[in-house]
């Protein structure tokens, strides 16, 4: 039965669906592939009441960087200790009293010139490791923090941004024409609904399931008609109408394979708590055989069991769930914390069978419609979009 609730379940307490729906929906039938992703999210914790819906997200200072100026110039020798050349992106990480690790140099910043884009270090080779020259572009990590207590004046202070992305909700309209004796027939026997209305409601999740994983976002206007943002545009989409907003995708460049996806999943890892793979059977079928040691089941059924079955991915001491969705494209594979994403129904315009202008006194016309959005929040650290899969 396919889930029509503003939340993952009927007893919701911000919306009461039309109880014609739920009766109907339970007489749906879906294929074994279809609304699994769409299925599996829920709702977010505050309702969405508007037509344009923004999700805020705060950013997250990242303790790596690459030393040089980024045109060729790094760290000439061992031995200077002013005006180290740094990247404008990477030097507003650092602040007086930084540690960093360059290969296996240790430095600790004394002060940093941020029209510049420099620093100087109180010595080379600090803490008894050797100062060495390093390219530009050699990755650092920030591995602590160190000062004397007259350097205290000199910290400055460090704030994570605020970024907010914009999405919108989308008008799902189904429109049923009913015959007065099909109509006449429901009333009477509640479970023998019309099959038109079982069909328009199958429609109406077919799409809901899809626009959920490859839903484009647009803003509405009076001749243009708005649309939300899907899972894997939201994951992909560096826009935001304040601050920055960062996206982590993996260009796989090639065929699908376990070495890329494990790429990723360090990448993923490194930031956030990632708990499904969303994918297309053509790509669960390269990640299933890989999972064979990793099938949790008895002997017996270990006997009859193929890697088809697998339903599983284990990296690093992390279960990931394999999710196969017939929305997911071909080229593309999500890693996500399924607990950012978020499904719901406009306030007071969920989905709802409402009647319209009767065309005779025979003939009926009726509709299901209700406002429709997605919300993944995390983005840029929860989660890790794979693109380039040919």
């Amino acid at each position: 039965m396919f889930d029509i609730g503003t939340h993952t379940n009927y007893e919701d307490p911000v919306s009461i669906l039309n109880p014609e729906i739920l009766e109907l929906a339970k007489a749906i039938q879906l294929g074994k592939l279809e609304a699994v992703i769409y299925n599996r999210i829920g709702a977010p914790s505050s309702p969405v009441t508007q037509e344009v819906f923004r999700i805020g997200q705060r950013s997250k200072t990242a303790l790596t960087g690459t030393v040089g100026n980024g045109s060729g110039t790094g760290w000439a020798d061992g031995t200077t200790t002013a005006a180290l050349p740094m990247q404008s992106t990477t030097i507003n990480n650092l602040t007086v009293g930084s540690v960093i690790k360059v290969g296996s140099e240790v430095v600790v910043v004394q002060s940093v010139d941020r029209t510049g884009n420099t620093i100087t270090v109180f010595a080379r080779g600090a803490g008894g490791t050797t100062g060495a020259s390093h390219a530009d572009g050699t990755a650092f990590t920030i591995i602590g923090g160190a000062i004397n207590d007259t350097d205290a004046l000199n910290v400055e202070g460090m704030e994570e941004q605020t970024n907010a992305y914009e999405n919108y909700v989308q008008l799902f309209y189904e429109v049923i024409k009913q015959t007065y004796t099909d109509e006449n027939e429901a009333r009477l026997y509640f479970d023998r609904n019309p099959v038109i209305q079982q069909e328009a409601l199958l429609r109406v999740y077919k799409k809901l399931a899809y626009a959920t994983v490859l839903g484009v976002k647009q803003q509405g206007s009076n001749t243009i008609p708005a649309m939300t943002g899907g899972i894997l545009t939201q994951l992909s989409d560096a826009t935001a109408t304040s601050g920055t907003r960062p996206t982590l995708r993996y260009n796989i460049n090639g065929a699908f394979s376990e070495a890329g996806l494990k790429l990723a999943l360090d990448q993923v890892l490194a930031l956030g708590t990632p708990n499904a793979i969303y994918c297309s059977l053509k790509n669960a079928k390269i990640i299933q055989p890989l999972t064979e040691k990793f099938i949790f089941m008895n002997p017996g059924e270990a006997e009859t069991a193929g890697t088809d079955n697998v339903t599983k991915y284990k990296y690093r001491n992390q279960v990931f769930d394999i999710v196969v969705d017939a929305a997911m494209p071909d080229d593309r594979v999500a890693v996500v914390n399924e607990s950012k994403i978020f499904r719901t129904w406009k306030t007071n315009d969920i989905l709802r069978f409402v009647p319209e202008p009767a065309l005779s006194s025979r003939l009926r016309k009726y509709s299901y419609q209700g406002k429709w959005g997605m919300l993944v929040t995390g983005v840029g650290y929860e989660h890790i979009d794979l693109y380039g899969i040919v």
